[in-house]
């Protein structure tokens, strides 16, 4: 929202438009901070949390509007309805995060349309016990929204099977 040239210095991804310059450095995907490292600690701490779930586990990322990406309650039951079918093909269950975007409307949808076993995180700002770095590292499949840049990103770092939700 500001020209670049008030900058010594912008490092940016593709899904960001920005014009040719000299102080425009372009980077494959997002930044991130999921590493095996911190997925081991946050598998440790999550791992006791979840014994009661059946496994495998499936990790489902919930994001938000974007752009010209729409994720409404409509999109919200349909991704419930593909998670669903998922963990009862597999006898598993779903480990659900939602994402400082994700309107309640949605979450209400989707948790509303789940009809298999399930936790369900409501992100909350700075809060400590979020489990998201806990629910990709102990996933054994995840499903993201298309929305989130950052976070197919950080799930495709797992090293996991990643499926994508697309709102397009």
């Amino acid at each position: 929202w500001a020209s670049v040239d008030r900058f010594d210095l912008v490092v940016t991804t593709p899904q960001y438009t920005l014009p040719e310059h000299a102080a425009v450095l372009r980077i494959e995907a997002p930044l991130h901070r999921v590493s095996p490292a911190r997925l081991a600690e946050a598998a440790g701490i999550w791992r006791p949390r979840l014994a009661g779930l059946p496994e495998p586990w499936i990790a489902v990322m919930l994001g938000g509007h974007v752009g010209r990406w729409t994720f409404d309650a409509t999109a919200a039951g349909e991704l419930a309805e593909r998670a669903n079918t998922m963990a009862q093909s597999l006898g598993g269950s779903l480990l659900i995060s939602t994402s400082a975007r994700t309107p309640t409307d949605v979450v209400d949808r989707f948790i509303s349309t789940v009809r298999v076993p399930h936790r369900l995180y409501r992100w909350r700002q700075d809060d400590p016990d979020n489990p998201y770095l806990g629910y990709l590292a102990l996933a054994d499949r995840i499903i993201v929204t298309s929305d989130s840049m950052s976070m197919l990103v950080e799930a495709i770092a797992t090293g996991k099977p990643v499926f994508i939700f697309d709102l397009a």
